[in-house]
Order: structure tokens, then sequence, then C-alpha cells
């Protein structure tokens, strides 16, 4: 393995056009040109770690519906807003309820697969 110091880098590496990670996001931090502040190095650490998950403006629309005063749980929107989460690459469940807690504590709680998986052990 080479360290650091023994990779010689080329023009060939910096015009690497093949280049292909995260694209959408790839773009968008490339064309910042203002001071960083902790939304764009939230974006930047989910670049790095490939967590960034791009929501589409009717999932936005269709989560933003659910109101965070409510106390009792509209199980149709709900279930419309978890098929459009889980069709979103990069979401899964536990990613899902963890935005619909954000949405509304009062009447969602965050799914830890974890927790799942340890809790369906007859013990």
């Amino acid at each position: 393995m080479k360290t650091i110091n023994e990779v010689e880098i080329t023009e060939e590496h910096l015009k690497n056009e093949k280049y292909n990670y995260q694209p959408i996001l790839t773009k968008k931090l490339d064309s910042i040109s203002s001071d960083f502040d902790q939304e764009i190095i939230n974006q930047i650490v989910l670049w790095k770690v490939n967590r960034y998950a791009e929501i589409d403006n009717e999932t936005l629309s269709l989560l933003n519906s659910i109101n965070k005063e409510d106390t009792f749980l509209n199980q149709s929107l709900t279930k419309q807003v978890l098929a459009k989460l889980l069709s979103t690459k990069g979401i899964q469940l536990a990613m899902a309820s963890t935005i619909l807690r954000f949405k509304n504590p009062k009447i969602y709680q965050i799914i830890d697969q974890r927790v799942y998986n340890l809790s369906s052990i007859n013990i």
C-alpha cells in the first residue's frame, strides 16, 4: 500500500471526466461560491458518507401536509408519505420514521432496526 507521499498526481488524474459520485449533490456543492455555513457542511458530510437523499417536491409537499400540532394519526396520509419516502433513493424505514418523528413527535416515533430485531427475539 502506498502512502500519500508516494502517490504522484498527474494532469490525467485531474482531468478524469468519468468521475460520477453523487452527481446531483456534487454539482450543487461545486457551484457554491458563498461562505460555508452549517447547512453546507452537513451536505458535504452527507456527500462523503454517501447518505444524501434528495426528496422530490411532490414528496416534500405531501410530508409538509402533516401538521406538527396534530395529536391523532392520519393513517391514510401517513401511508402516502411513507410510500413516497420509501421510494426515495437512500431512505429506508429507519430514516423515514426519523423524518416523520421530527415532523410531528406527538404521533410518530423512530423505528430503529436494531431495536426491532432485538425485540423480535424470544428470550
